[in-house]
């Protein structure tokens, strides 16, 4: 099941602004819950529109998945509890999130 750039998709990126900040993005997709995704030219849009100074696309597949604390903030693609995947990235800080 391969996706191309061009499709609708969930999306998740990382990227920092020009003051050091980071954020990141995770788009729903796959028609779940009335969403249609976006393609690699929206997530790009998106980031030129917030400012990032630079960002990076991730694994945008059923491994997407944004948690802040315990909570988890986008649907899970794959079963109830998602895929498991050994890969994550971790802030920590006491700086404020934005869900």
């Amino acid at each position: 099941n391969d996706v191309s750039l061009d499709d609708n998709v969930q999306r998740q990126i990382i990227g920092q602004f020009g003051n050091g900040d980071y954020a990141v993005i995770t788009c729903e997709g796959r028609n779940y819950d009335h969403s249609d995704g976006w393609t690699a030219l929206e997530a790009q849009n998106i980031c030129q529109q917030i400012g990032l100074k630079f960002a990076y696309m991730l694994d945008g597949g059923g491994s997407t998945e944004t948690v802040i604390g315990k909570k988890q903030i986008n649907t899970i693609y794959e079963g109830t509890f998602g895929r498991i995947v050994p890969t994550y990235i971790v802030f920590n800080g006491t700086d404020q999130f934005i869900a």
